[in-house]
């Protein structure tokens, strides 16, 4: 893995030459040094990649997982390929080393030499509270199907969502058919079990 420290003594030494006006290494630098300090304050995995999936930085608890942090690299060049194709977070499910199942999710950010990608490893070993944004973008759905599939994956029926949602009972059943023609699923249970993998919201700071 990448050593924060390194970059930013990098970063410190392109700032100290010469130069008339900021240069795209100058710059560069800056931002890679940001980018490390960033990385640096974060309590979660996370790799940061450039467009070819390889390694810019990444967070002080993605050194401290070895496991997860095999599984970031592995996966890299077909997450940053995928999110800069889709243009959306994507993410896909994996089990670490240690046996640990995890989502990487990935995400384009951009800089002034590449549009990188940051992929956080969210632990997906039993989630709380489902995230719906973060559903409906793993899973390709609206938002209003997503908050329907996290409803369906804490055990209400559909009149229930129906009354939660202030909806006809008409509407829930068209759009759970679109959540089952989405997601490959055949029913109810099938949805719920899709759905409980994928991972809970990222805590709150």
């Amino acid at each position: 893995m990448l050593d924060n420290l390194s970059i930013r003594a990098d970063a410190d030494g392109q700032a100290t030459i010469p130069a008339i006006a900021s240069t795209p290494a100058t710059r560069q630098a800056r931002e890679r040094s940001i980018l490390a300090c960033a990385m640096d304050c974060l309590g979660m995995a996370v790799l940061v990649v450039d467009g070819k999936g390889r390694p810019v930085a990444a967070s002080a608890a993605a050194h401290a997982s070895g496991a997860i942090a095999g599984a970031m690299r592995e996966h890299a060049p077909a997450l940053a390929r995928r999110a800069r194709a889709q243009g959306r977070r994507v993410g896909m499910p994996v089990e670490a080393a240690d046996g640990t199942r995890h989502w990487l999710v990935a995400a384009t950010i951009p800089a002034s030499w590449d549009a990188l990608v940051v992929i956080q490893a969210i632990d997906a070993s039993g989630p709380d509270r489902l995230d719906p944004g973060l559903v409906a973008d793993l899973c390709g759905l609206t938002r209003s199907e997503a908050e329907i599939a996290c409803m369906v994956a804490d055990g209400m029926v559909p009149k229930a969502i129906a009354r939660r949602l202030d909806v006809s009972l008409a509407t829930v059943k068209t759009h759970l058919h679109r959540l089952f023609r989405k997601t490959g699923t055949r029913g109810q249970a099938d949805i719920a079990r899709r759905v409980s993998r994928l991972p809970a919201a990222p805590p709150q700071s």
